[in-house]
């Protein structure tokens, strides 16, 4: 069996890429000395903002409100609360606030004259895909999300393309990239060819409920004998997950009729399933190299139903009017961050990963650019975790706001990634330090 670091058991079109090892074949394997100390990025997302945050304030975005699940998880010190930074305010923030969020660019708009270059859609390539540019992974970039708009009014619908609030990743800049909402089709993407997100052959084996894992029992059997007993408990721990996996969506089968319905049926239940199962498969990838960048929307950048079973109206709409109910929404796609965090720290990852959260806007009533909710969070020595983090004092100025930009550019060396600049137009990295990073 080959020694090689990418280590793949293939069987009926189910390619099982296994987890990087200090040890196989009875000896060890030579490791690279790393290049920068990240090597994964996930870039995260809700939108409408956060409750209480008029006029440039903190308001619920502190650890004691909707960040209170940080806290309980043991997460603290692994996350940095950003101040101080401004959303891309181009058109509504609600579409460009969307787009720009990992790129700092301008949108096109239908309106421009036909011989200008930025007519349409456009924005420009983000942060994701320049770490997926670092290594050919079988799978360049994953991306999940749980719902998506096909239109919201005329008057928007002719002006700018709605596809602005589905995506946060753009592979350039003019290719949004679509959002996987059904966990299963996210699946079969990892453990089949890695282009298709409908391999027959898995989503045979879910209906049937068997595991991937069956199927290659033999070959893990032989692999095991092969590697040291300190890499057998992460052998364990990567195979339970890949079940925990599986039966969470054989579970779904049997309780779910709507995947990213517009209109949730049952409740907070099948968005949080989704959600974390999807975020689960992310890791599982990451584990074994089969990709290196993610995104997650917890929902599309207007935010046009409700994740809480007990209000029906949709979280935009909680945004302009109702911030207890937002609160609600707020904590629980926070709850659902941590739970990424936790999965990622579990299996020795959260080190090498730097995971972001934010949204395309602070206060939701007034669409207010200024003091978006944002974090940053990973371990390692590189970042000022475990503290709050002002790009700029002057959160209420959204001329002294930072360009989310700024950001993006310090982080850029952490993953060897030499960029000269980042961001477009008044929405461009301006230079300056962000304040992330120590020292």
């Amino acid at each position: 069996m080959s020694q090689s670091r990418r280590r793949v058991l293939r069987w009926l079109g189910i390619s099982l890429a296994l987890p990087l090892l200090e040890s196989a074949g009875g000896r060890s394997v030579a490791r690279a000395a790393p290049v920068a100390p990240k090597k994964r990025f996930i870039g995260c997302f809700f939108p409408s903002g956060a409750a209480d945050m008029l006029d440039g304030a903190s308001g619920d975005w502190v650890f004691d409100g909707a960040l209170q699940a940080l806290v309980n998880r043991g997460l603290k010190d692994n996350v940095a609360v950003v101040r101080g930074f401004r959303a891309n305010n181009e058109y509504d923030v609600h579409w460009s606030g969307t787009a720009a969020f990992l790129s700092g660019n301008n949108v096109g708009s239908y309106q421009m004259a036909a011989t200008d270059p930025k007519k349409g859609e456009r924005c420009g390539k983000s942060f994701d895909q320049y770490v997926a540019d670092l290594e050919a992974t079988r799978v360049r970039s994953l991306h999940a999300g749980w719902s998506s708009l096909n239109g919201w009014d005329e008057g928007h619908d002719a002006a700018i393309s709605i596809r602005y609030v589905n995506s946060i990743a753009w592979r350039d800049d003019r290719g949004p990239i679509q959002n996987t909402q059904n966990p299963r089709e996210m699946f079969t993407q990892v453990f089949g060819d890695g282009t298709s997100v409908s391999d027959p052959h898995i989503q045979y084996l879910l209906n049937r409920r068997k595991s991937v894992l069956d199927g290659v029992r033999g070959e893990l059997r032989t692999f095991r004998t092969a590697i040291s007993a300190a890499d057998r408990p992460k052998m364990d721990a990567y195979e339970s997950g890949i079940r925990e996996v599986e039966n969470e969506l054989t579970a779904q089968m049997e309780t779910n009729t709507c995947v990213g319905d517009p209109q949730i049926s049952d409740g907070s239940t099948t968005y949080v399933s989704n959600l974390r199962a999807m975020q689960k498969i992310i890791v599982r990838a990451f584990q074994c190299n089969v990709t290196r960048a993610a995104t997650v929307m917890y929902h599309e950048g207007i935010g046009d139903n409700s994740v809480d079973p007990a209000a029906p109206l949709a979280q935009h709409a909680y945004a302009h009017g109702d911030w207890e109910r937002l609160k609600i929404c707020n904590r629980l796609q926070v709850g659902l961050w941590s739970e990424l965090l936790t999965d990622l720290k579990a299996v020795g990852l959260l080190e090498e990963t730097v995971v972001v959260l934010g949204s395309n806007m602070s206060d939701g009533k007034l669409h207010d650019p200024r003091n978006i909710p944002l974090l940053v969070a990973s371990a390692g020595p590189e970042l000022r975790l475990g503290q709050e983090v002002f790009g700029t004092r002057e959160t209420k100025n959204e001329d002294l706001n930072r360009n989310i930009a700024d950001l993006w550019m310090d982080l850029f060396p952490l993953f060897g990634i030499d960029q000269a600049s980042f961001g477009e137009g008044r929405y461009k990295n301006t230079g300056l330090p962000s304040n992330i990073l120590k020292g």
